[in-house]
C-alpha cells in the first residue's frame, strides 16, 4: 500500500498560502489506497477520506472533504470483474466516477450551494491509483482472458487510454488537482519473486510500458483540459530504488513464509507487520510507504506538488 504524508511538512518549510493548500482528499483506486487496508487520509496531514458506503449515515458539512471509493480487486477496464460480478463490492472506475456523481448531486448539494460547490471541489485532491489489477487478472501469467495474448506495448496503450478517458470523465464533474500513481514493480513482489532482488525482471518489462508512459498521457491531458492539474506519482521508481537505499536495512523481505496464506495470496503478518518491507504477496507496509509520503511531498517522486 503506498501512501503519501503531508506531515512531512513537519519537517521543514512550507512557503505556501494555506489558502492554497488541499482541504481534502477524494480516493479512487483498488486494495493499495482502500480503507479496509489501512490507508488513512490522515497520512496526508488531511482530513479523513470517509469510506462511500457509509455516507448514507454519517456525511454532514464536517465530512464532505474526504470520500474514499476504492476497493479491492477492481481496475481501470471492466473485464477484470467478469470473476466477481456476484460480489457486491466490486467497483470499477465508471463505477467509482458515478459514485462521486452522486456524491455531489444528492449529498453535497445538501450543505453547498452552486458557487460553494465549485471552490470545494477546487481545494481537493482527487487521488487515483490503478491499473496492478489490470495487469494481475487480465494480462500476466496465470490470467488466461483474451487481453493476454496482446504484446506489453499494446495493452499498456490500451490501458492507459482507457485511464484517460475516464480521467476526462473525472474532471469534467469538476475535479481539477489530480494526483495519480503508476504500477510499482510487480516483479518486486512476492507474488511474484522471493527475495528483494526483483528476480522476476520479465514481468517487471511488462509493467514499464504502462508506468513509463503515463507522465506523457497526463501532459497531453493538462494540454487539453482547461483548469486540470496532473501531478504523476512514480511508484514504480520507488519501489525498483527501494533496496539500494538506507532504508533497505530495515525491512524484511516478506513474512509469506512464516504465516497462512489466505485467499488472493494474501496473507496476515500478525505483530510482525512493521517488520517487513511486504506485508501480503502484493502490499508495502505502512512504515515503508512513510518514506515514499516524505519523498512525494518534497517533489521528488511525485510532481508537480498538488498538496
Amino acid at each position: 500500500m503506498v501512501i503519501l504524508s503531508a506531515s512531512a511538512a513537519s519537517h521543514g518549510q512550507d512557503d505556501r498560502n494555506p489558502e492554497q493548500m488541499a482541504l481534502g482528499i477524494y480516493v479512487f483506486g483498488n486494495s493499495t489506497v482502500d480503507s479496509g487496508n489501512g490507508w488513512g487520509a490522515s497520512l496526508l496531514g488531511l482530513p479523513d477520506a470517509l469510506p462511500f458506503q457509509s455516507l448514507t449515515d454519517v456525511l454532514n458539512a464536517s465530512t464532505i472533504t474526504g470520500i474514499n471509493y476504492a476497493v479491492a480487486r477492481t481496475g481501470i477496464l471492466s473485464e477484470i470483474g467478469i470473476n466477481y460480478r456476484n460480489n457486491t463490492s466490486y467497483w470499477d472506475f465508471d463505477l467509482q466516477i458515478e459514485l462521486f456523481n452522486v456524491t455531489m448531486t444528492i449529498y453535497l448539494c445538501k450543505f453547498l450551494n452552486q458557487q460553494q460547490m465549485g471552490d470545494h471541489l477546487s481545494k481537493l485532491i482527487f487521488f487515483v491509483s490503478f491499473g496492478i489489477n489490470d495487469f494481475n487478472l487480465n494480462f500476466l501469467p496465470p490470467s488466461k482472458g483474451t487481453l493476454c495474448q496482446l504484446a506489453p506495448q499494446v495493452f499498456s496503450e490500451l490501458l492507459l487510454e482507457a485511464l484517460a478517458q475516464r480521467l476526462k470523465m473525472l474532471h469534467k464533474l469538476a475535479a481539477g488537482k489530480m494526483l495519480i500513481n503508476n504500477i510499482w514493480p510487480l516483479g518486486c513482489s512476492p507474488m511474484f519473486s522471493n527475495s528483494f532482488a526483483c528476480y522476476n525482471g520479465a514481468v517487471n518489462q511488462k509493467v514499464l510500458p504502462y508506468s513509463m508512459g503515463l507522465p506523457q498521457l497526463l501532459n497531453g491531458l493538462k494540454s487539453n483540459l482547461t483548469g486540470a492539474l496532473f501531478s504523476f506519482s512514480d511508484n514504480f521508481a520507488f519501489v525498483a530504488n527501494l533496496k539500494q537505499g538506507p532504508t533497505f536495512g530495515k525491512f524484511k523481505y516478506s513474512c509469506m513464509k512464516l504465516h497462512k496464506i489466505y485467499f488472493f495470496n494474501l496473507i496476515c503478518c500478525g505483530a510482525e507487520v512493521d517488520h517487513y518491507l511486504y506485508v501480503d504477496s502484493l502490499h508495502l507496509n505502512v512504515a515503508a510507504s512513510r518514506v515514499f509520503s516524505f519523498a512525494c511531498f518534497n517533489g521528488t517522486m511525485c510532481s508537480p506538488n498538488v498538496l
